[in-house]
């Protein structure tokens, strides 16, 4: 019921561009907010990161002690904007032995892949303090043809922060669909 409303939230909240040169003239207006915004991004995540490196060392050894076998970043290649292939840094929360192919959701036992601390760092977010690569945070633009074209893929937004692991493994492809479509 919850997961329903939602739907009809994202759904209800939908505007479309049928006209891409309004599109072009809107972003071309907002060119100096743009350029400001993107310096603002990297001063604010580089003084982050050096004040979060101390974090990120005792995140790392007890990733290693929870699970020595493997390394505390798991890195990935990931398609993004354009079709571009970036690499994603993450915190290890699975088990070594465990194929990073396959999303948790997705598996039979989901649980006994996840070690003790992955736990907590999935529970916060943790895991993604190490995306680098992005934007601090994407607004949730109620706009398809925004979202596909200016933006690069894989950002957090407010829905996938805090509700991500509460969309039901038989409804994900609902909700991915909506989403896509939308």
């Amino acid at each position: 019921m919850l997961l329903d409303m939602r739907y009809e939230e994202i759904l209800n909240s939908v505007t479309r561009y049928d006209n891409f040169s309004k599109l072009e003239a809107d972003m071309k207006k907002k060119l100096p907010y743009l350029y400001l915004k993107r310096l603002l991004d990297v001063l604010i995540s580089v003084t982050a990161l050096l004040m979060l490196f101390p974090l990120f060392g005792i995140i790392a050894f007890k990733i290693y002690v929870d699970d020595p076998k493997g390394k505390p970043i798991f890195r990935q290649n990931r398609v993004g904007k354009g079709g571009k292939l970036f690499k994603i840094y993450k915190f290890r929360t699975m088990y070594a032995y465990v194929s990073h192919n396959l999303p948790t959701n997705r598996r039979e036992d989901p649980d006994a892949m996840i070690t003790r601390y992955g736990r907590v760092l999935r529970k916060y977010s943790f895991t993604v303090l190490l995306e680098v690569d992005k934007k601090l945070y994407k607004p949730e633009y109620d706009d398809q043809l925004r979202q596909e074209f200016l933006h690069k893929f894989g950002q957090n937004t407010k829905f996938t922060i805090r509700h991500v692991d509460e969309i039901p493994r038989e409804s994900s492809g609902k909700f991915r669909m909506i989403i896509n479509n939308v």
